[in-house]
């Protein structure tokens, strides 16, 4: 009630300011005064004038997100869909920048030698080729990926949707760029309350002609959300998750969170009731439990069940780098979107290794990790026959769209991007008459 009263009076403050004194009223208010405004702006529409004339756009956006992330219930699914309007989903884009969508002509040596002096110096060159619009190019421009913690997902998503932020802040520079296509791209769903907002917001006005779709599914319920998507739509997504040893990923998980915690907090966070260390791979792959809370105690009965459950994902190794570059340029060639050069390994700059020390001893991991074992957290995600699901994936998915083409006209622009913080784009034609210039030139930028 103080910091209500509080608010109060600077609203009224700020009213009986003339212009010119608004922003010095601001600036003098304190964080916990800002919180109360915040929410007092949700609660009334009384100063809604002040208020509108006062905070930007963003601002009002970051407003309801603020209020979305501390509400609950019908209250912070309502913020999520006001946050919405002003962070719409669904973006109009011209991928190509204005370039008449112009390909770039090239041959397979040019490609080759740089695809070659990329995996030199660590980098991946993941192309973005001409192809006829078929029925198999089609099935490439709408991803549902699954992501499980510490199995690669970043190398794979994070340049994807950084592109299209990217995309979009280049295009704001010139106001004679038509924005032709419309694009759903959503990075890391992990707010159940989102997602619901998120189908509440959706309809098939919104929807209409999308050009590509990729959404980003990170530990929250996916199935139900993905068959809506897929009913109003009319499409068939394409289902992805990129997996690998059980073992081994669960003693990444558990060390990758001793970055963040002391020891005392890691074995709190494996002991308690929702453990997110428990059998994570099982959880994300059969829809986090199939139930409505994140429970981990389910095991699905019977083989043929099982199958059925999730017999139209694709199973990727971690370490199939040539599958996974190929579903990228499959991707971004359907969705018409620029070329890629990336780290093969995302956020791998010279920084890496400061951000990712431990506190902790290696013993202290160690024991962490055999306690995960000891309460079971391995027994599901074994019980997988990951083999036998990425043969099936090997054997059935096909790429016809890109092997029928002779791959000679290339994306005119291509998208540069070491982490989620230093990207750019650049004429294709820059790096391909001389890459080891450019390349040279895009380490010192870092």
């Amino acid at each position: 009630m103080k910091i209500g009263r509080k608010v109060f009076a600077k609203i009224k403050e700020l009213r009986e300011a003339n212009a010119a004194n608004r922003r010095l009223v601001l600036i003098k208010e304190n964080n916990s005064s800002y919180q109360g405004m915040n929410w007092l702006i949700f609660k009334t529409k009384q100063y809604a004038k002040e208020i509108y004339s006062l905070f930007s756009e963003q601002k009002r956006s970051d407003i309801y997100f603020q209020l979305a992330c501390a509400s609950k219930g019908e209250t912070k699914i309502d913020c999520f869909e006001k946050y919405f309007l002003f962070n719409n989903p669904i973006s109009s884009i011209d991928p190509f920048l204005g370039m008449n969508h112009t390909y770039e002509k090239s041959n397979q040596e040019e490609l080759g030698n740089f695809q070659r002096i990329c995996s030199k110096y660590g980098f991946e060159f993941v192309t973005s080729v001409k192809i006829r619009k078929n029925e198999d190019s089609n099935s490439w421009k709408h991803i549902l990926y699954l992501h499980i913690h510490k199995c690669g997902g970043s190398s794979f998503e994070r340049p994807l949707h950084l592109l299209k932020k990217q995309l979009l802040k280049s295009q704001k520079q010139s106001s004679k760029i038509i924005r032709s296509n419309r694009y759903f791209h959503i990075s890391n769903l992990k707010n159940p309350d989102y997602a619901r907002a998120l189908e509440s917001f959706l309809d098939a006005n919104s929807c209409n002609q999308l050009n590509s779709i990729l959404l980003t599914i990170h530990g929250v319920k996916w199935r139900n959300f993905n068959k809506h998507i897929e009913k109003l739509l009319d499409i068939k997504t394409r289902k992805i998750t990129i997996v690998r040893d059980p073992k081994e990923r669960l003693f990444s998980h558990v060390k990758h969170r001793s970055y963040q915690r002391s020891f005392e907090e890691l074995m709190q966070s494996i002991e308690e009731e929702n453990s997110e260390f428990n059998n994570t791979m099982y959880r994300y792959i059969f829809d986090y439990g199939l139930r409505d809370k994140n429970s981990c105690d389910l095991q699905i009965e019977g083989e043929e069940k099982m199958s059925k459950l999730i017999e139209d994902i694709e199973f990727i190794d971690i370490l199939d780098s040539p599958l996974i570059s190929k579903i990228k340029s499959a991707f971004l060639s359907a969705s018409s979107f620029p070329n890629i050069v990336q780290y093969s390994r995302f956020n791998s700059d010279k920084n890496r290794a400061i951000k990712e020390s431990s506190n902790l001893s290696n013993d202290q991991i160690q024991y962490a990790f055999n306690r995960c074992i000891d309460k079971g957290f391995l027994e599901n995600d074994q019980s997988i026959n990951y083999k036998l699901l990425k043969s099936i994936t090997r054997n059935r998915i096909n790429f016809t769209s890109l092997d029928n083409e002779t791959t000679c006209e290339i994306h005119p622009l291509t998208f540069v991007v070491f982490n989620d913080f230093n990207y750019f784009i650049i004429p294709t034609r820059e790096i391909l008459d001389n890459p080891l210039n450019a390349l040279q030139k895009f380490q010192q930028t870092q």
